[in-house]
């Protein structure tokens, strides 16, 4: 089976809008939408092969751009290893120098398009944010004070997603909390993963769920619809290949780094871990353990969408 290593670029403006092409009738899939992008040549690396690429199909010269995600794709008798960046700033405006269609498209506006197989995973990293609030263990009937400092860590760390966690929480207890959760994550214009059964999505209208190691693998395919998203929390390579089974949209590779708030583990996956983990996920992978907003550009460099974490966004953001 050959295989084929591509960069290609999902280039945002300002505005929240991704440059894209559409393939030409003389093209495999043709009329398809992608992101642009090439072979990476032999002796390239794949940012200079995205360099090189976006100037002869664009006319542009790229002045800073980071790795979003990494996606290998197989069909019939050919692998693609496609390195996708984020081009925040070029010089020069894009068009279709080889005659291509393009247009600028809003990221919430994707989903309309028709895009390759091999470019989903795409759509999934660019519609989530670089950080992830797990929140800590909540006491009832303290719940006053959980939410005002949930609402300062919204605000402190200019938060659009969370997790709620509140595992020693009965059900009712913790849908009870989820309302208040959600109400405040509304006005905030925020998502909430609940950390539960994925039923509590019966009783709690929050934006999806998050499974632990332990739900993940009760499961032989997604426990609902893509209307709500899925994540779950990866250790090891068992764990990925069911994220992938059931179609989970991100995972939680952990943990990266040891923490004082799980005093129990004894190794971490460490920078390479989880950079081999990240890249066979075929989905975003936010880094978790011991993770700051300062580890982002290490979460980045090693194929990852961001961090999660718990005290490291936890109001003042103390590390766990």
């Amino acid at each position: 089976m050959s295989i084929l290593r591509v960069a290609a670029a999902a280039i945002v403006n300002p505005h929240n809008q991704v440059f894209i092409s559409r393939r030409q009738a003389s093209q495999h899939l043709a009329g398809k939408w992608e992101f642009p992008g090439g072979k990476i040549e032999p002796g390239e690396t794949s940012e200079e092969a995205l360099a090189r690429e976006l100037w002869e199909e664009l006319g542009i010269h790229i002045s800073s751009c980071r790795p979003l995600i990494s996606v290998t794709h197989t069909h019939e008798n050919r692998t693609l290893c496609i390195d996708f960046w984020r081009v925040d700033t070029f010089e020069g405006v894009p068009f279709g120098r080889e005659g291509q269609v393009t247009a600028w498209v809003g990221i919430d506006e994707l989903s309309n398009y028709a895009f390759p197989e091999a470019n989903l995973p795409v759509l999934r990293a660019l519609h989530l944010p670089d950080r992830l609030l797990i929140t800590p263990e909540v006491r009832l009937p303290n719940t006053e004070t959980f939410l005002k400092t949930l609402e300062r860590s919204i605000v402190r760390h200019s938060l659009s997603m969370i997790q709620l966690r509140a595992p020693s929480l009965p059900e009712a207890d913790y849908c009870a909390l989820a309302e208040d959760v959600l109400a405040l994550c509304q006005q905030h214009r925020v998502r909430l993963l609940v950390n539960a059964d994925p039923r509590v999505l019966d009783q709690v209208a929050a934006h999806g769920c998050h499974l632990n190691s332990y739900r993940l693998k009760t499961f032989s395919q997604r426990p609902f619809s893509e209307d709500f998203l899925l994540s779950a929390a990866c250790h090891n390579g068992a764990e990925l290949t069911q994220a992938g089974l059931i179609d989970a949209d991100f995972v939680l590779i952990s943990p990266v780094m040891l923490t004082a708030s799980h005093p129990a583990l004894k190794n971490s996956l460490s920078w390479n871990g989880f950079s081999d983990m990240a890249k066979r996920a075929n989905r975003p992978a936010y880094a978790l353990g011991g993770m700051g907003l300062e580890d982002r550009p290490s979460v980045w460099a090693s194929g990852g969408q961001g961090i999660a974490a718990i005290r490291g966004l936890w109001e003042e953001g103390k590390r766990d």
